[in-house]
């Protein structure tokens, strides 16, 4: 066995730049976390050969005092923290003191600097990690200049790890674009191969927008819901995309801690349970996040590149992001409007004079409800009385859906014209076309219709108002005890869901079930959401696990295409979608109506032109 030895200086920088400088990217985010907490609002960078070849920060901030610029690439020195306390309360994006050393240990590196008091600036040149340092005076303006160049000369096994140059560029743009969303008041200029590729100006608070349109794209930009949200220390703010909005990957999500870039598993969790009932299966949200905390109740320092961090209660942040995010995606279309303008009538009774759909489907869908009872001479009458009931049951069931198809509005508001406005005509039995003050309205009567019903039907669960039928035959479920203990604390969520068993050993007997989960695998569901409650503690697994069918159940009882509707019944759609929670995608997370501005009709048609 080998003895132990202390590594030397020279190894000992390059095993540290293996843990800070994994590819050109890595020294982009560095320098320009270094330029930002230097106060610095405006920066140019500089970048070649997908950082390989070179890559050059400029900034305006306060610069380095020419004593100390020496110690700018010692190890462990740096000017963010003095004591244990500091650790604690991290303000700034650097603090390890390892960047530039690292840096300067695998490129050949310069760095020059003119502090804000200084009349001149002075410049340090490592070409080797073992050199000696030599201060040269430098001309610069106030700020700091530093350049890396031949990127891994020195250690060629790690240069071959490195992607095509145009691969390696994407890296550095994906940095420059979490710098500058993070940094409004901050102007970028950069430069790739010889060409300007971004232009940012510094921006005020209210033109926020405009940078996420250059570096997202616009479409993004006008799809987006604003987030303003605040509770015990904690606040949010920032943008998600509209639910129809979504995308094949998750590459457009942006998440902040006090300014800072990371990636946190529990808050990337409860955003996609947010969206759970509204996007489409495989699909992604695009965000801008900003959350804001005490620095104290984090912890930045668990991972080299600070992209990952701690939360001492990361469940209480993560309910606080999801809470945000759902409350903004089920606002309806306007809350003033609805609320003060349209009484709320609440769900159209089973006599309304609006029925949308033809008598003959709903015969067709009737299900239990054509059941001949006297086919079954074994049953005894008391079996009967049980059926019957059923079949009374699901009739109201249906009643209560056609119920969900809107009553007709004779006197509609003149006062303020509604956000949908109002039908003009009906588009090959697909589409209400209706005239707003933005200019055309295109809606999917179905998609619309079914995300009326679907919210009515939840909000039957969440208000215990679940129509329920005992079973003929109990249904005994196996159980092990953490189940049962689970069931047992738990109990009142599975009678607010229509569920009415009884405990045993070993399992339970349920004997009463949901009417509109009386066709499915009983067993198998209650079985299902007592592990999602396991899972995550929560009563609001209990809820999703029902989503499904619910949704189910609403596209199956929304109007269909060629469903003929009156003039009346297509204005009792678009006011009842106004005050519909998430009214813009219907449960599969496609849209349900699309605004035609007359702007966009004049250049359609090119009118003034």
């Amino acid at each position: 066995m080998t003895k132990i030895t202390k590594l030397d200086e020279s190894l000992i920088r390059h095993v540290a730049a293996g843990e800070v400088v994994q590819r050109p990217a890595s020294i982009l985010k560095e320098c320009l976390e270094n330029s930002i907490d230097a106060g610095a609002d405006a920066i140019e960078i500089v970048i070649e050969n997908g950082g390989v070849g070179q890559i050059k920060i400029k900034d305006n901030g306060s610069g380095i005092d020419k004593d100390e610029l020496p110690l700018a690439i010692e190890r462990h020195a740096t000017s963010k923290i003095r004591s244990i306390n500091d650790l604690e309360n991290i303000v700034s994006f650097g603090f390890r003191g390892e960047a530039l050393s690292s840096i300067a240990a695998v490129s050949r590196f310069s760095i020059e600097s003119r502090h804000e008091d200084a009349e001149i600036g002075a410049k340090i040149e490592l070409f080797d990690s073992s050199n000696s340092v030599e201060i040269i005076p430098s001309s610069c303006s106030v700020g700091t200049i530093i350049t890396v160049k031949d990127l891994f000369f020195n250690v060629p096994a790690r240069r071959r790890f490195l992607r095509a140059d145009r691969t390696e560029y994407n890296y550095l743009d994906d940095v420059i674009k979490k710098i500058a969303l993070s940094n409004f008041g901050v102007s970028f200029k950069v430069t790739n191969n010889g060409k300007q590729v971004r232009l940012l100006e510094a921006l005020t608070e209210g033109n926020h927008l405009d940078r996420i349109a250059m570096l997202l794209g616009d479409e993004l930009a006008q799809n987006l819901h604003l987030i303003n949200e605040e509770t015990n220390g904690l606040k949010i703010s920032g943008w998600v995309s509209k639910p129809y909005f979504s995308r094949g990957q998750a590459d457009m999500q942006y998440f902040f801690v006090n300014g800072r870039a990371v990636k946190d598993k529990a808050v990337s969790h409860a955003i996609r349970r947010a969206y759970s009932d509204m996007m489409q299966s495989g699909r992604h949200p695009s965000y801008v996040l900003y959350l804001d905390l005490d620095p104290s109740v984090i912890d930045v320092n668990v991972h080299p590149s600070k992209e990952e961090i701690r939360f001492t209660d990361s469940r209480s942040v993560a309910q606080f992001v999801y809470r945000a995010i759902k409350k903004v995606l089920v606002m309806p279309i306007d809350a003033e409007y609805s609320g003060s303008i349209i009484a709320d009538t609440g769900p159209i009774k089973s006599n309304s004079s609006a029925i949308f759909v033809s008598e003959n489907r709903w015969e067709a869908n009737a299900g239990i409800a054509q059941i001949d009872t006297k086919s079954m001479p074994s049953l005894s009458d008391k079996q009967h009385a049980y059926i019957a009931s059923d079949i009374k049951q699901e009739q109201q069931i249906k009643a209560d859906m056609q119920g969900t198809l809107l009553s007709t509005q004779k006197s509609l508001p003149t006062t303020i014209e509604p956000p949908l406005g109002y039908a003009l005509a009906q588009l090959s039995g697909l589409f209400i076309l209706a005239e707003n003050k933005h200019g055309l309205m295109l809606i999917d009567m179905h998609a619309a219709h079914e995300r009326v019903i679907y919210e009515q039907m939840k909000q039957a669960y969440e208000q215990k108002n679940v129509i329920s039928q005992i079973l003929l035959v109990p249904i005994k479920t196996s159980l092990n005890s953490l189940e049962l203990e689970t069931i047992d604390e738990f109990k009142s969520t599975y009678q607010k869901l229509g569920f009415s068993f009884d405990l045993r050993e070993g399992g339970v007997v349920i004997n009463k079930v949901p009417v509109l989960l009386r066709n499915t695998n009983i067993t198998q569901l209650f079985t299902d959401i007592t592990a999602e409650i396991i899972k995550h503690n929560t009563h609001d697994c209990a809820k999703l696990a029902t989503n499904e069918i619910i949704s189910t159940m609403a596209c199956h009882s929304a109007v269909r295409a060629n469903d003929y509707l009156t003039r009346e019944q297509m204005n009792g759609l678009l006011r009842t979608m106004e005050k519909t929670k998430s009214y813009e995608q219907c449960n599969h997370g496609r849209p349900t109506c699309k605004q035609l501005t007359i702007s966009q009709l004049d250049g359609f048609f090119r009118r003034g032109t």
